[in-house]
């Protein structure tokens, strides 16, 4: 008892470790913030200096998820490595992992507590996918810019089924596969794929088999493994591969033998013991190195609840993460969601694998056998650090001569194409391997823009087959025969890949030329030298030997013109037909021949010698050879029936803007003759196609020019006729233009030299389709007053406001409605459209007002011609007179029976303008004529107006004022016009007086004027006459001259008058006899 007392004594006594240790997270050297996407795996190291002396040492570690747990160690940190793997989490945020170096002393049984000799944190911040791509199946079909999909096993290949991409169906024996047609690169990346699973509808021995989720090698084509329990991506017992440039497969297992070493698999559990419903790793296929390919790597397992999820309604979400990130070994981790959240099922670095290609291509398998399910993904999400497009290659064509000697390289052209007809290749870089062996630069190269022509020497005499081994990119997933020939057929096939390799034979050149010109065929014996095989020496060394001569037409594959050699001799078509000609090879065995071919195409000139002398050295010595020509026409003739071929605006028309007119083009040789095989050629026939160019008017637009040719064969006329085509085009501007033809395409006959044609300087003259014609202002027409409210009164001739004349737009227009904006260009020097062309009729009579008898209200119009002018490409205005009067009738016009004055109630005008044509001189017209424009009248009422004048009566020795005032007719009587304060007058002048009544003296009006005010002269505008004088007693007349829409009918004879008045002078009252007293005619 008293010894545990002292030793506790002496351990809290005893003096603590000092702290002090320096302590540093990293990772790869960088001590943070660190960034990095979510789910991925980070190697956290720390480093320790300084270290506290101890007995025993603890590290402490804390996860990015805020957990922490330790490990304890004999030595301290700054002897030791000390690093730790942490999976980040999977949703973007900021987080700390934490470090802590802990020791204690110990002293006979006991240890002090541990204490902290330093720490160290560092910030990772997880950030979102930058790419992230979504596939949700909702559209009938997959896209084919998404997905390549094949069928290796059964007749079911995967599609979109209800919304879904199903892998397979319920049926036995099925391997299918689907390609996501993307670029995955592995350098410094992390890919997360996730995705609903369905497995259901099982049948024949059960659930099965499964899918494989598969990341191969970007170099080789996708080609599906095994079906069964290789789940598409294994190898088989029967000798089935595996998937072709396979790097990882992750399998979905239901049946549970993709995790065996039966049916040809390789490691794994024994043959026979299965693990159902587990997630398996298999590797990647075989290096060549003596390993099997495809090895078992790693399962999670039998899972519960299982792969098989037995419902099309409620499926597992998986998640895969691919970490490929830099200064990390590649791993993968498995996560899935049934229902609760992710659970990590698999987590595997990828420690064995062979390095991960340069970019990975994502894929899916499907597999059944004996047992069988539907199998089908739905939204899929493919997220990386990076995904690049997958450039697709349909195939490669090589192109050869078919012959070679086994001392002198063959040149063979590689293509990339992008198409089966090989219509357009693939310009992005493109690296190859190919076979046999023995190419000058190397069995593997990188070549652009499409083709490269290339150098192979085979040093043994047979047969070899040429072939694309891989290449990056490799062609498009699930490929069949990815690699054509053409060895002079025009149509490359894969038969056409042997080249048939000789010691000896003719080596022929002729250049591709212009048909019918003279060209000079080398023919040169060779053959392998005894002393280095790999060296040529002369066959035939200055000698002349009979050699027989004949041609192949190969593209087209039939002709009608043969090969001329020698200024006349026609070779024949075939060996049996075959021309001898005595060909002199002189000394290092050369001979040359001229030859003619005056049609165009590929054609292959042939050579046969054999010696048949028995005396003669060369007796059994046979000699073949052969070579292709391109024949290319030497350009192309234009012509256009009816084109009058106009220079200026003073041409005939050919035809208007965007209506077709034919165009016919001839192919001839340099004889100018027509070379009947153009446009015969397979598998696309050769075409042409038309440039146009303006040639007036000048400064205006090239327009749209658009059209094809039909196949050659025909004349525009109809007639059949090789070498001619015939094609509607046509043009959407004004004006004249040129045409001039070259090869469609890249403009190059049959891969060799371009061809085109002289122009047709003049096609044309074209003029518009139509005119839309459009009323952009009806026009306002000025009320006679608007003192108070607007009226205007019959008889009155209106005129346009000031500036506010009917506006119509006339646009030129091609027949497909486009603006022709030639037709005003230039100064309008094709423009034939005058405003004399715009047709217009003034209405005689309102659209609705009539007259007392029912009839249309009359209206008569003064109108001028309106100025045309051009407001900008392809657009005019037209722009009514400013003169132009309307005047809506006071009295109905001649030849009316009674010629009475039209008097109604007053009305709001209702008048139309018609434009019945716009026509210029070619005869282009507008559709909407006629067209009416509806000027406004402001709202004005028309009123029929007169001036009411009485008489008056006083003194011989008083001024006599006699009351005038304006009045119009309200439907009943006439009223006062209260809105005329716009009526000016001037007195005297404007009244007449009639004395001849006076007994004596004289009077005359005052001077006064107008306006009127609200229709009554003002205070100091009164008519007034002065007095006569005393003793000067009588009547005086007064009329007052007012403009004909104040005149009224005033007694009711049918006649418009100036209102009258009697001022009556020497009267006090009345006269007694008189006993009223009224003004005598209308009211």
């Amino acid at each position: 008892m008293m010894i545990r007392r002292i030793l506790m004594t002496l351990l809290l006594t005893w003096p603590l470790c000092a702290l002090g240790t320096n302590v540093e997270l990293s990772v790869n050297g960088d001590t943070g913030p660190i960034q990095r996407l979510p789910g991925s795996t980070v190697v956290v190291e720390a480093s320790a200096t300084d270290c506290s002396s101890g007995d025993q040492y603890r590290d402490v570690w804390t996860s990015p998820g805020g957990g922490s747990d330790s490990s304890t160690f004999g030595g301290s940190p700054c002897g030791r490595t000390v690093e730790r793997t942490f999976t980040l989490p999977g949703q973007p945020g900021t987080y700390q992992i934490t470090y802590e170096s802990q020791s204690r002393d110990c002293f006979l049984f006991s240890c002090f507590p541990y204490s902290s000799d330093g720490s160290d944190s560092i910030t990772v911040s997880v950030s979102s996918f930058p790419e992230c791509e979504s596939q949700a199946f909702n559209s009938a079909s997959l896209s084919d810019s998404d997905w390549v999909t094949t069928v290796a096993s059964g007749n079911f290949t995967p599609q979109v089924v209800g919304g879904r991409l199903r892998i397979t169906e319920s049926q036995g024996d099925q391997s299918t596969a689907a390609s996501y047609q993307r670029l995955f690169p592995t350098d410094d990346n992390l890919i997360r794929i996730e995705f609903d699973f369905y497995a259901y509808n099982s049948g024949g021995l059960g659930p099965g088999d499964g899918i494989s989720l598969v990341f191969s090698d970007a170099t080789t084509t996708p080609q599906p493994g095994g079906f069964g329990g290789a789940l598409g991506y294994a190898q088989e017992v029967d000798g089935t591969g595996g998937f072709a440039g396979g790097w990882l497969g992750i399998g979905l297992d239901e049946y549970g033998n993709f995790s065996t070493s039966s049916e040809g698999k390789e490691g794994g559990n024994p043959p026979g013991v299965l693990t159902p419903n587990a997630v398996v790793l298999r590797g990647a296929e075989s290096t060549g190195l003596g390993d099997p390919g495809y090895e078992y790597i790693d399962d999670s397992g039998a899972l519960v609840p299982g792969i098989y999820t037995n419902s099309s309604v409620n499926p597992h979400r998986y998640r895969i993460t691919l970490d490929a990130q830099s200064g990390v070994t590649p791993s993968v981790k498995i996560e899935r969601d049934t229902g609760s959240g992710f659970n990590t099922i698999l987590q595997r670095s990828l420690t064995g694998q062979p390095p991960a290609p340069e970019n990975l291509i994502f894929s899916v398998t499907g597999s059944t056998g004996g047992a069988y399910n539907i199998h089908e993904l739905d939204n899929l999400q493919v997220c990386a650090e990076r995904i690049d497009p997958l450039i697709q290659i349909d195939h490669f064509e090589l192109v050869h001569d078919g012959q070679a000697l086994t001392c002198r390289p063959e040149e063979v052209t590689v293509r990339a194409c992008e198409d089966a007809a090989c219509s357009s290749t693939v310009d992005e870089p493109v690296e190859v391997t190919m076979t046999p062996s023995g190419w000058l630069n190397g069995d593997t190269f990188t070549f652009s823009n499409g083709s490269t022509t290339e150098s192979l020497q085979v040093t043994s005499a047979g047969t070899v087959t040429l072939d694309v081994a891989s290449s990056d990119p490799s062609p498009v997933a699930f490929s069949d025969n990815t690699t054509l020939c053409d060895s002079g057929s025009g149509t490359p096939t894969a038969a056409q890949c042997a080249l048939d390799v000789r010691e000896s034979g003719f080596a022929i050149s002729v250049n591709d030329h212009i048909s019918a010109t003279t060209q000079t065929a080398t023919i040169e014996a060779l053959e392998a030298s005894a002393a280095n095989p790999e060296q040529c020496v002369p066959g035939l060394d200055d000698v002349t030997k009979n050699v027989q001569l004949w041609t192949d037409y190969i593209n087209p594959g039939t002709g009608t013109e043969p090969v001329v050699v020698n200024g006349g001799s026609s070779l024949g078509q075939s060996q049996a037909s075959a021309s001898t000609e005595a060909l002199s090879f002189g000394p290092g065995g050369v001979a040359t021949l001229p030859l003619t071919y005056a049609d165009a195409g590929r054609v292959r000139l042939n050579a046969r010698y054999e010696g048949a002398d028995p005396a003669a050295p060369d007796f059994g010595l046979v000699l073949t050879g052969n070579d292709d020509f391109i024949a290319r026409p030497d350009h192309f003739n234009l012509s256009v029936p009816g084109n009058p071929a106009a220079t200026d605006r003073t041409g005939d028309v050919l035809t208007s803007a965007g209506t077709d007119f034919d165009v016919q083009v001839e192919a001839v040789n340099a004889n100018g003759v027509t070379t009947p095989n153009f446009g015969r050629e397979t598998p696309t026939p050769e075409g042409v196609e038309l440039q146009s160019a303006l040639f007036a008017p000048s400064g205006g637009q090239a327009g749209t020019f658009q059209g094809s040719f039909n196949p050659f064969g025909t004349q525009c006329g109809g007639s059949a006729a090789d070498g001619f085509a015939c094609g509607a085009f046509n043009w959407t501007e004004v004006g004249v233009i040129s045409l001039t033809p070259s090869l469609d395409g890249d403009g190059i006959y049959l891969n060799s030299e371009k061809v085109e044609g002289d122009p047709l300087p003049h096609v044309g003259r074209f003029v518009p389709d139509r005119f839309r014609t459009v009323v952009d202002d009806p026009g306002e027409v000025q009320p006679f007053c608007e003192a108070t409210t607007a009226f205007s009164v019959m008889g009155k001739p209106l005129q346009w406001r000031t500036g506010m004349m009917p506006v119509l737009s006339v646009t030129a227009l091609s027949a497909s409605g486009t603006v022709t904006e030639n037709y005003t260009a230039d100064d309008g020097a094709f423009q034939f459209l005058t405003a004399n062309d715009i047709n217009r009729t003034f209405a005689s009579s309102d659209n609705t007002a009539t007259n007392e008898n029912g009839d249309p209200f009359p209206v008569a119009a003064n109108a001028s011609e309106g100025t045309l002018t051009r407001q900008g490409p392809g657009l005019l205005h037209y722009r009514f007179d400013g003169t132009d009067t309307l005047t809506y009738l006071k009295k109905e016009p001649s030849p009316s029976n009674d010629r009475r004055p039209v008097r109604v109630a007053p009305f709001l005008p209702d008048y139309s303008i018609t434009i019945n044509a716009v026509e210029d001189s070619d005869g282009v017209a507008s559709p909407q004529t006629p067209l009416p424009v509806s000027p406004d009248f402001a709202g004005a009422e028309m009123r029929y107006a007169r001036l009411g004048l009485e008489n008056a009566y006083g003194p011989e020795n008083q001024p006599l004022t006699l009351p005038f005032r304006s009045t119009y007719w309200n439907g009943n009587e006439f009223v006062l016009n209260e809105d005329d304060s716009c009526w000016n007058y001037g007195l005297p002048a404007d009244v007449s007086i009639d004395t001849s009544e006076l007994s004596g003296g004289s009077t005359s009006a005052a001077s006064a004027s107008g306006p009127l005010d609200e229709g009554v002269p003002p205070s100091d505008g009164q008519l007034t006459l002065a007095a006569p004088g005393d003793g000067n007693r009588g009547n005086v007349g007064v009329e007052f001259a007012v403009p004909l829409w104040l005149t009224g009918d005033y007694n009711g004879d049918g006649s418009l008058t100036n209102p009258t008045g009697t001022a009556t002078f020497g009267v006090y009252e009345g006269h007694d006899r008189v006993i009223y007293w009224r003004e005598v005619g209308a009211p």
